[in-house]
């Protein structure tokens, strides 16, 4: 069993194996518990000193490994600094190919540096002339220092046991939240209710209102093969939702989300096939996928999408693009991110 397998095993809360190896990993979680305070606590005490950019930095973190909505959460408040006139870049740790290369098709003149020295990267991107910094994961990266740290919470997650690494999928706990400039509250396949009843918990507990974000399956685009991938026209979108039934394909933290999305739209499921997050897909992936698919639809997700041009060549390939909707606390967010970023 791999460390993913075991890890997507363990954070089952309805699995009796994942039971044991929560137990078994007690004492690990413990030591990533007091390395996480000691880590923090050092910056909290100025013991270590977070590096000044020459440029403000704007960092979009959450609590959890993965499903918060933070890459495109990130995507949109590049739009909201591009609107502004500014020359932002992405700095993102390095890990996994999906996420930057997305950043790159969504911004193009937004230069994306990869890498997880975050402070060699700022300098980089000042020497290619961006006047701004935006940090893709960065709420625990502490070594360079943000003007803006905005803190995403899901609201799937808002009853959530809170079990840090590696017995769950916590990096932190909802303390953590305090650290926060500004806190929001995303939601995909919950209800606006839910978001608002975390969003008032969160306000009791740090004194801040969060905002909630909405992140909403936008529109259908047929893959096409090669590196141009998700890139069509919006008449050809348009005309992409599937029709009928479908093989739904993921490599992303939590691909239940992307299933239970689907099938809110009302598009039926024949098979889900979920892989590891940043999942590098293998021929015998495609096969894998092309034989379930056996002619039908294949929907995916644009993270997977920069990843499956291949299979276009083989299978019918969807892809389910999202967009970000702010539907409480806009007005104090942007103003936030427009007073940081100038």
């Amino acid at each position: 069993m791999t460390a993913a397998e075991m890890a997507r095993v363990a954070w089952d809360e309805r699995s009796a194996t994942g039971a044991v190896l929560r137990g078994a990993l007690l004492p690990a979680s413990a030591l990533f518990r007091l390395a996480s305070r000691i880590h923090h606590g050092l910056y909290d005490a100025g013991i270590r000193r977070a590096e000044r950019a020459d440029m403000p930095v704007l960092s979009i973190g959450n609590l959890r490994v993965g499903g918060a909505g933070k890459t495109p959460f990130t995507g949109w408040v590049v739009e909201r600094l591009l609107a502004l006139g500014r020359r932002p870049a992405v700095l993102h740790g390095g890990y996994g190919s999906d996420e930057p290369e997305l950043h790159r098709r969504w911004h193009p003149s937004a230069p994306v540096f990869e890498g997880r020295d975050r402070a060699a990267s700022v300098r980089a991107a000042g020497a290619a002339g961006c006047d701004v910094a935006v940090l893709d994961d960065g709420f625990q990266h502490r070594r360079l220092a943000r003007d803006l740290d905005i803190a995403l919470l899901a609201a799937e997650h808002g009853a959530a046991r809170v079990r840090l690494l590696p017995r769950g999928p916590w990096r932190e706990p909802l303390s953590a939240l305090r650290r926060a400039h500004a806190v929001v509250v995303t939601r995909k396949t919950a209800s606006a209710e839910e978001a608002s009843a975390l969003a008032a918990r969160i306000e009791r507990d740090t004194g801040t209102r969060p905002a909630v974000a909405f992140i909403r399956a936008d529109r259908w685009v047929a893959l096409r093969a090669g590196p141009s991938a998700a890139d069509v026209d919006g008449a050809a979108a348009m005309d992409a939702a599937p029709r009928g039934a479908v093989v739904a394909v993921a490599a992303i933290a939590e691909p239940d989300s992307f299933f239970d999305t689907l099938a809110s739209m009302g598009v039926p499921l024949v098979g889900r096939l979920a892989y590891p997050d940043h999942h590098v897909y293998s021929a015998a992936d495609l096969d894998e996928i092309a034989r379930a698919a056996a002619g039908r639809v294949v929907a995916t997700t644009a993270k997977d999408a920069v990843k499956l041009g291949a299979l276009a060549e083989r299978a019918d390939v969807r892809v389910l693009e999202q967009r970000v909707t702010i539907e409480t606390g806009e007005a104090e967010l942007v103003e936030r991110i427009t007073r940081a970023a100038t």
